[in-house]
Parts: structure tokens; C-alpha cells; sequence
């Protein structure tokens, strides 16, 4: 494995310049132990002072900015932002925009309302003789925090767990998956650094965790799951996780949970991005938005490229002996373009995007596979259209997709060479309804309807699968008021329908879920039922040797799941403290589990699986010294139902699973200490062989600053700071300590007239 070493110096800025300069030198390589360490720290500690000009004259500054709906990206017309300090205020027009002139240089805090949405306070430094642009989401009945932010979706009453572009940016996540494991609850199920990512929200296997890109469903008609390493982190505006049994709302598959992924609309008239780190990565991205009578043409590409290999040692059971991991490289490229505006009489807004993935599959350590390759050509189109009325909000959304999937390896550790190409392409059509009332005891009303068809084409499936599926479901919803000592609360009814287009049956789903606030307090109580259908992959795959289709597969289904949650926001003094936490249970019936028989050929099987768990989540913030901390837990117990196996967890579903994380951000600059905690698998199902739980630390420290005319971000990530080598899944060994550093550029805010510099 290549070994990096940096040493830093500081150079002090010079009177009467702009930005000082930074200088990396290459040393000479050092074993990656304590010298290493203090290299990076004081490499860290140069990258955050560095750059301070002496003081100037001051010149009032601006805010100019977009307030959005955190869900849909739409503007909020009519919004308030207010600078009570200064006594300013300013309402939004109809996108949603903003301008505050006349600021003194420093920082404010600034409050955003807008009727039916939660309140937002942000503070931020206003520049000396400068334009500070902003993007400012704001969620509709929600709990409001910093990145990580829970929240209701809108039309439902329950906490869902948000990650904003602000982070995704920051993150320095490469896909989807790397980011879903900040959130309570879920674990991605990851093959190693270049390998698939797969959610598991609540213990739900991966293809019972529903997956919508813009609305749009994503997951697998083969293997119902959704490969997030596919997902460029790039291209994400946001995401929203909803977790528990969703059928209701969403139809099949959101048995474990629901992730929503909103794509991204630059703010910016161009920008661009480049990253480089370790195990050979390095990427090019940009995006820009222009602005073409009444339309806004939107574009984001990227290219991610890894050589993925690494050295390590194998487990003590497999020899201990030194290894190498080879064919684990991956190249990855992605653009999109979108063009939005109004017509007749809504917003619209046009999606197209191509997608290419190329990649090794390295197999398992004790397993490899050499020369084992997979090929991903993915093109995708949507239009959605909105009119929102003072009293109701129509959406309709067409979509479609073709790819085409490439697997071979001529030459596998078991079983035939293989050679499968499979091409699938959708179409699908939904419309919603939504009215509002201002009085009476129906608070809003609503309901649904959505159509998919899919058609496959390939070898992987068997002579009986069946070529093409059509699925279709429609729900309704009500919205009521309460009295007496909930007067302030409010009940929601969910029902619907889904047929399942592979065999044809018909699936009922509920959802009643009750909201109220108590002072500073929410508190919310939900009973629901979702359901699961069987995969083709399950039924009907092709026959090989040790793994065997089952054609008689029945659907999963949690008939009723209880939970409880509660959310809180205080500000005693200078600081804001939040917290919250769920409590659920609701058994899985007919869980379909892949396991050996007595011959040890594997083969899908229908199980009963006892459910029930907690989440909890906290966060302390002191905006006054920049500084903020969270922290997360989950615990979710899947164990099977059935004489001898009562207390044994469901093969690779981890008990418990939390996160803790630490941040300081002042003027330009910003640092955040993260970390991971992995809790006890069972690779197979009996109370034998267990992998111990195991953390893993993460770094960040990102500065911002002008540069002449344009904006400046430098970014540098360090995962598994602490060298941890542990894997979620045995044989996919993980590299230790990887740092990544990007660059970023684009068009400075317009100054001021008559600014200094």
C-alpha cells in the first residue's frame, strides 16, 4: 500500500496582500504511525489560520438569497426574513428571493418564517464590502438543526432524518451510501471501498428499503435492492430518510424505510471541483446554471475514478498471512441536465441524465475473483409539474429509464464462467392531490394514484420468469383537527392499495398516526402496515451450482408496527439544545432469508422475524463560539421466530449502531471529528462465529476565502483516522487509514459599489 507523508509550514501574511500562500513539501515517506499523525495535525492547524488580512476599511455589506422548500427545492413565496438586530425586514417574492442591503460587516443572525413551515435562525458573517449569496432551506412542521435535521414530511406527522446539500458537499462522500451512515438507524451493508452499498434501515433487508430519486423508484426489479455506490454523492441536493413501515404512502418495499433523494440545482453561474487521495482516487466535477428567458438550464457531471487496491492481512482463521486486494478498481461518470420554469400556471422541471459505471469484483478474500468485471450504462428522464394554490398543491411526474447491466468472469473460484448482459427499461406515471382547510375539523385531505411498467431482457433469469410487470396502487389521506387538551394536535388517516405486477396479488396498507405538541415538546404515535413483495431475483434465478431459486415465495408483511417519538428544541441562554428518539415494534412475517439447506445449497426461504428497537439523537450548539455536538444511537433487535433460534439476529443485521460528532466553524473555516460505531453481526444464523462491533473515526477541515474574483475551498477528509481495519461483512477486507483533498472554485459574490478590497 502507498504511503503518503506530508510536512506543513506556515507562511505569515505579508502587509497589503490579499490570501497568503500555502505550501505543501513532500518528505521523506514515514512509517504511517505517530510522526505521520502530528504531520497531518499541524498541517491541519496551518490549513485553519492561515490566511487572515489585516484590517481594512469598512463598507456595509449584503445578503442576497432563495428560500426553498427543503423537500420539493421549490421556492417559498411570501417567506419573512427579518434582522431584528437592525430592525430590517424583507418578505421573499415569488421564487422565493431575497436582498438585505445596508449591513455592517460581521455576523448577524437573521430568522426566516413562512407560513406552514417551521421557523429558521441562522447566524452568519456578513463580509466587509461584500455580497454574501445564500441558499436557505426551510422545512415544512419541522425540527430544524444544522446538516443532520429531523423533521416532517409534508402531509405527514411523523420524524424523518434529513441530510442538506451543505453537508453532502462537506462530507466528501463519494456516493449515496457514504452518506445514509450518519443517520440513526440505518447501516449501509458496504463490500469494501469500491464494492456495493446497500441500506438497511431497522434490521429490513435491502430490498425491503424503498429508494426514490426525484419521486422516482429505484430499486432492482431483479434484486429489489438499490447498489448506492452508484449514486454519485455529487449530483444529491438533499436527502430525507423516513424510517419504519411506509406502504402506506409509498406502496411496496418501504417495509424497513423510505429514502428520498432530491438531485441537485446549482446556485451557482459555474463552478468546479477537483479531488485527488488515496488508493488512487481522483475525480473532476462541475455545475452551472443559466438563466434563459423564463427557464433556468441546470447542469451537474462528475468522474470518480479509484484503483482500489491495497494491502492487508488475512484474518487469523484464514491463514493471517499477508494479501493484497486487486481487481477493486472502479470508474464511475455521470451528467445531468435540467431545465425549470413556469408553465401553465405551475412550476416544471425537467430532468435528463447518463450514468457509467465500470468496475472490478474482487470477491471475497478467501474467495477472489480475478478477472470478474461489471459494466452499468444508465440513462434516466423525468418532468414533473406543481401548482400550488392557496389551498391546494397538484403534482404530476413522468418518468423513464433504460440500462443495460454487464456481469462476466471468465474464469470464477465456483461454479461456470459467466457472461450475463440485462437490460431493463420503465416508464411510470403518479399524480397527488393535496387541499387544505383553514377551519372545521378536516384539517386537509389527499390522495394518489401511480403506475410502473417494466420490461427485462436477459440471462440471469430463468425460462419462467416472467418478462414484464406492471405495478399499480393508489392511496387517500385525511388530515383532522383535534379539542379539548389537543386542541393543538393533529390526526392523520392513510390508506391504500397496491397490486404487485410479478404475481398479480393485491396488498393492503394503513397508517394513523397522531401529532401534538406540549410546550417545547412534540410528541408523535403512529401504527402502520407495509408490505414487501417477493424479487425475480428471489423467484426465478437462474439455477447454478449451490444457489437455487424459489418460485413459491410469499410476500413479506408487517401487519401493524407501533411507534412511539418524541422531539424537543430548547434555548436556555447561549445555546440551542435539541433531542429526540423513537421507540417501535412490529414483527416481520414471511421475511425472505437466503440460507443453506442441509447440502448447503443457498436458497431463499420465508421467515418470521420478531421486531423492535429504539433510535435516539441529541445535539448541543453554541453559535456564539462556532461550536456544535451531536450524537446518535440505534438499537433494533431482528431475531428469528422459531424453537431454538429465538434470541439469534438476523445474518449481518447489527444490534446497535451509533454515531458521535463534533464541529467548530468560524470565519472561513471549519472542523469536524466524526465517529462510527458498527455493533455485533452474526454471519450466519446461529449464536456461533460472531464479529465483534468496532468504531471507526473520521476527520474534515474545509477553509473558504477570495481569491481576486473568484471563491476558494480547499477540503481535506481522513477516514478511519485510527488505522481500524474492520469490515461490516467477513471477506471484504477494508483499507485502513485514507485521506481524500479536493479543490473547489467558482465566481466570487459581486462586490459591493465602491468596496474596498
Amino acid at each position: 500500500m502507498r504511503v503518503f507523508s506530508f510536512q506543513p509550514t506556515c507562511e505569515a501574511p505579508r502587509p497589503g496582500a490579499g490570501a497568503p500562500s500555502r505550501h505543501l513539501r513532500r518528505a521523506p515517506a514515514l512509517p504511517f504511525a505517530a510522526p505521520r499523525i502530528v504531520a497531518l495535525i499541524l498541517l491541519l492547524a496551518c490549513h485553519l489560520v492561515a490566511g487572515a488580512s489585516p484590517a481594512s476599511a469598512q463598507w456595509p455589506g449584503e445578503i442576497r438569497g432563495r428560500i426553498v422548500d427543503s423537500l420539493t427545492g421549490r421556492g417559498v413565496p411570501g417567506a419573512l426574513v427579518s434582522l431584528s438586530e437592525m430592525g430590517l425586514q424583507v418578505t421573499a417574492d415569488g421564487s422565493g428571493r431575497f436582498h438585505l442591503r445596508g449591513l455592517e460587516p460581521g455576523r448577524h443572525r437573521i430568522v426566516i418564517q413562512g407560513l406552514g413551515y417551521q421557523e429558521r435562525e441562522v447566524v452568519l458573517e456578513v463580509g466587509n464590502g461584500r455580497v454574501t449569496d445564500l441558499l436557505l432551506e426551510i422545512t415544512p412542521d419541522a425540527l430544524a438543526l444544522p446538516e443532520l435535521r429531523v423533521q416532517g414530511e409534508q402531509g405527514e406527522v411523523s420524524a424523518a432524518y434529513r441530510i442538506g446539500r451543505q453537508e453532502v458537499i462537506a462530507s466528501g462522500a463519494r456516493s449515496v451510501g457514504d452518506l445514509l451512515e450518519r443517520i440513526p438507524g440505518v447501516v449501509v451493508r458496504s463490500e469494501g471501498p469500491a464494492g456495493r452499498q446497500v441500506a438497511i434501515i431497522r434490521g429490513a433487508t435491502g430490498s425491503a428499503v424503498l429508494v426514490l430519486l426525484d419521486g422516482v423508484p429505484l430499486n432492482d426489479p431483479i434484486t429489489g435492492e438499490v447498489d448506492l455506490s452508484e449514486l454519485p454523492a455529487s449530483t444529491v441536493g438533499g436527502v430525507t430518510v423516513l424510517p419504519g413501515a411506509r406502504s402506506a404512502r409509498y406502496g411496496g418495499r418501504a417495509e424497513g424505510g423510505v429514502v428520498l433523494i432530491r438531485t441537485a440545482e446549482p446556485q451557482e453561474r459555474y463552478a468546479g471541483r477537483a479531488w485527488s487521495g488515496a488508493l488512487g482516487r481522483w475525480g473532476l466535477g462541475g455545475e452551472g446554471r443559466h438563466q434563459v428567458g423564463g427557464l433556468s438550464v441546470t447542469g451537474v457531471a462528475s468522474y470518480d475514478r479509484m484503483d482500489g487496491g491495497f494491502d492487508y492481512v488475512q484474518p487469523l482463521d484464514l491463514g493471517g498471512l499477508p494479501d493484497r486486494r486487486e481487481n477493486s478498481d472502479v470508474r464511475q461518470g455521470s451528467v445531468q441536465l435540467g431545465v425549470g420554469g413556469a408553465v401553465w400556471g405551475g412550476e416544471s422541471r425537467a430532468l435528463a441524465s447518463y450514468q457509467t459505471l465500470a468496475r472490478g469484483l474482487p470477491g471475497k478474500s478467501f474467495s477472489p475473483s480475478p478477472q470478474a468485471r461489471q459494466e452499468l450504462h444508465r440513462g434516466r428522464a423525468s418532468l414533473t409539474w406543481a401548482r400550488d394554490l392557496p389551498q391546494s398543491l397538484l403534482r404530476i411526474v413522468m418518468h423513464g429509464a433504460a440500462q443495460e447491466a454487464h456481469f462476466s468472469d471468465p474464469l470464477p473460484p465456483l461454479g461456470l464462467p459467466y457472461d450475463d448482459r440485462t437490460r431493463l427499461y420503465s416508464a411510470g406515471f403518479s399524480t397527488e392531490l393535496t387541499r387544505r382547510i383553514s377551519a372545521g375539523l378536516v384539517e386537509g385531505w389527499g390522495g394518489g394514484f401511480d403506475q410502473r411498467l417494466q420490461r427485462i431482457e436477459g440471462a440471469s433469469l430463468n425460462v419462467e420468469a416472467p418478462r414484464s410487470r406492471m405495478e399499480v396502487g393508489a392511496f387517500g389521506r385525511v388530515r383532522l383537527r383535534l379539542g379539548g387538551w389537543l386542541e393543538r394536535g393533529t390526526l392523520s388517516l392513510t390508506g391504500r392499495m397496491d397490486r404487485d405486477g410479478a404475481g398479480g396479488s393485491w396488498y393492503g396498507s394503513h397508517e394513523v398516526s397522531l401529532s401534538f405538541p406540549a410546550g417545547p415538546i412534540r410528541l408523535h404515535v403512529a401504527n402502520r402496515s407495509a408490505f414487501s413483495p417477493p424479487t425475480l431475483g428471489d423467484q426465478y434465478f437462474r439455477e447454478g451450482v449451490g444457489v437455487r431459486p424459489n418460485p413459491d415465495l410469499r410476500a413479506e408483511r408487517i401487519p401493524s408496527e407501533w411507534e412511539v417519538s418524541v422531539s424537543a428544541a430548547l434555548v436556555p441562554g447561549p445555546m440551542s439544545v435539541s433531542f429526540g428518539g423513537a421507540v417501535f415494534i412490529g414483527d416481520v412475517r414471511d421475511m425472505i432469508v437466503w440460507a443453506p439447506d442441509f447440502r448447503f445449497v443457498w436458497s431463499p426461504v420465508n421467515e418470521d422475524v420478531s421486531r423492535s428497537g429504539m433510535e435516539g439523537w441529541g445535539e448541543i450548539r453554541l453559535p456564539g463560539m462556532g461550536l456544535r455536538m451531536r450524537g446518535t444511537w440505534s438499537h433494533a433487535r431482528m431475531t428469528y421466530d422459531r424453537p431454538g433460534l429465538e434470541d439469534v439476529q438476523v445474518i449481518y443485521r447489527p444490534r446497535s449502531s451509533g454515531a458521535l460528532h463534533a464541529g467548530w466553524e468560524g470565519s472561513g473555516s471549519s472542523l469536524t471529528l466524526e465517529t462510527h460505531y458498527v455493533g455485533a453481526r452474526n454471519p450466519v444464523p446461529a449464536q456461533v462465529n460472531e464479529l465483534p462491533g468496532f468504531w471507526t473515526t473520521h476527520l474534515s477541515v474545509h477553509r473558504r476565502w477570495v481569491v481576486g474574483g473568484w471563491r476558494v475551498r480547499t477540503a481535506l477528509r481522513i477516514d478511519r483516522l485510527l488505522d481500524r481495519t474492520d469490515e461490516m461483512i467477513f471477506g471484504f477486507p477494508e483499507p485502513g487509514r485514507a485521506f481524500l483533498l479536493e479543490f473547489g472554485i467558482g465566481p466570487a459574490p459581486t462586490e459591493a459599489p465602491g468596496a474596498g478590497n
